[in-house]
């Protein structure tokens, strides 16, 4: 029996970590097809202050101080060595300092609110509808530390199958609230209220199912432990510190734009980043699986196994990502003439071509972060992902000085590329693995297989495709199915015959993920 335990637990973590990455898909999917409706409810210019607002909020994830990943870490050790005291500290500690710093988030964000909304000169305009908007936010984000505790206790033991299934639930009613609350004429103040109501729910029902996750979950003050308050940070900070990094790359371009520009500008950045990274949700789906395959590989030391793993899985997700991020430069008018069943502001077109550039390698290099993961080595992404940031604060303002809002996404663009290429670097030398052929065969060969294939595409749909002005969504759709189809077979068929990755190296890499 005690032999099939590592096989055991090797397989609810696969099935822990498709499960995750396909709950985060639909629930991305979800939000993609609920931008239309909110957008056309609400108008360009208070769909701008709601991106603002979500993206200053956004912030208020690093309050927790890591605590929920600690958590993650800690009681899956408790629950391997079977100490019950152990769990009961853990349980007690975490619920304690996360119960806390949701209140304290709650009560003292209500005061600094308007301070906060005075930075942004084009606010001011709204009134006390935008102060109450972020009021309802602060709460709502306040909730979701409680409610990452019962993730957390899922996670922890294994059921995390099971928690994107009430994911995928949560996101269904979510969007149900939030069109009942728009059809009602409820307006931005509404939305915010909707959302935070069903936060709620959300908290009750992940609270709920993760208490019933564990065995004999107990609630004793008295289990407060010091020395697990120290483990918890310790591990929890190395998490911020990415999530840090994450958050500025993410959302400091609507920030900036909503102080410098206006809420027209911040809705063009936000449709132009919500649909670029909508475009490698298929591909992040398959690869998470790499994590608990490279750490067994590490663990039982194979380290010729582990460099097939690596590069094997760099070049599939280099060859599906660029090509990704090719199909949907080369046929972006059409696509967001389907998803915003209007043609496109010039600015929102632009903003999807450049940050799918920018995006693009973070799809790329993530086989190479979750293999450093899996090795036990997450602190290179965080130093390296606080640099990538940091360059993109500075490059976005600088672009913005030379170009305007062009030299903002033009900024995203550098700092994309050079972050993730010496991160990149430092990670495989880290992990003594050649960095000229990685780049060779992830990077430079998926490129030039990809980017004839989109050139050539966008031709044949000037030369032979339907008008926007002319036509509509019905028209279009046909044409954008079998552009897709017919740039999809020609990629792979050209990966196949220069080599970059044939079909038997890819049945390979999937049979390694398996076992």
């Amino acid at each position: 029996m005690g032999s099939d335990l590592p096989a055991k637990i090797g397989r609810n973590l696969v099935r822990g970590t498709v499960g995750t990455a396909a709950g985060r898909m639909v629930e991305a999917v979800i939000g993609l097809v609920m931008v239309p409706f909110i957008l056309g409810h609400l108008g360009s210019e208070l769909y701008g202050l709601w991106a603002l607002l979500y993206a200053m909020i956004s912030y208020l994830n690093l309050a927790d101080m890591g605590l929920s990943a600690g958590l993650n870490r800690h009681f899956t050790a408790a629950l391997t060595s079977g100490n019950q005291r152990e769990q009961e500290e853990v349980l007690t500690t975490a619920l304690l300092l996360m119960g806390g710093f949701a209140l304290l988030v709650g009560i003292a964000g209500w005061p600094i609110i308007p301070l906060v909304l005075r930075f942004f000169p084009d606010v001011a305009q709204y009134g006390s509808e935008a102060v109450w908007t972020f009021r309802a936010l602060v709460i709502t984000f306040a909730l979701s530390y409680l409610a990452n505790y019962g993730r957390s206790l899922l996670v922890s033991t294994h059921h995390a199958a099971r928690m994107a299934a009430l994911q995928i639930v949560i996101s269904l009613g979510n969007a149900a609230v939030i069109v009942f609350v728009l059809l009602m004429g409820w307006g931005l103040i509404g939305l915010a209220l909707g959302t935070t109501a069903f936060t709620v729910v959300r908290l009750l029902v992940y609270f709920i199912a993760g208490i019933h996750a564990v065995d004999r979950w107990r609630f004793r003050p008295h289990r407060f432990s010091r020395s697990v308050l120290n483990k918890l940070w310790s591990f929890g900070m190395w998490v911020q510190l990415t999530r840090l990094s994450e958050l500025l790359n993410t959302h400091f371009g609507r920030i900036f734009v909503g102080r410098v520009m206006g809420m027209s500008s911040v809705t063009h950045f936000d449709l132009g980043m919500k649909a670029a990274q909508s475009s490698g949700l298929l591909s992040h789906m398959v690869v998470y699986v790499i994590e608990p395959a490279a750490a067994a590989l590490h663990e039982l030391k194979d380290r010729e196994r582990f460099r097939r793993l690596l590069f094997d899985a760099g070049r599939f997700m280099g060859l599906s990502a660029f090509g990704m991020a090719a199909f949907v430069i080369a046929v972006a008018p059409e696509l967001l003439v389907l998803w915003l069943e209007d043609i496109p502001d010039p600015n929102v077109v632009s903003a999807l071509r450049l940050l799918s550039i920018a995006l693009v390698l973070e799809a790329v290099t993530l086989p190479m972060r979750l293999v450093a993961r899996g090795a036990g080595r997450p602190q290179w992404s965080a130093q390296y992902g606080l640099l990538h940031a940091g360059l993109n604060v500075l490059l976005s303002i600088g672009g913005y000085m030379q170009w305007g809002f062009i030299g903002i996404l033009i900024g995203h663009v550098i700092a994309s590329w050079v972050g993730y290429g010496l991160q990149t670097g430092v990670t495989l030398k880290g992990l003594r693995q050649p960095v000229g052929r990685f780049f060779l065969s992830t990077w430079a060969a998926p490129l030039a297989v990809t980017i004839p294939a989109a050139v050539l595409l966008r031709w044949a749909l000037h030369a032979w495709g339907p008008s926007l002005e002319q036509t509509g969504r019905l028209e279009i759709l046909p044409w954008v199915l079998g552009c897709l189809m017919v740039y999809s077979v020609a990629t792979v068929l050209l990966a196949h015959g220069s080599r970059v990755m044939r079909f038997g190296e890819l049945r390979q890499l999937l049979r390694r993920l398996r076992g």
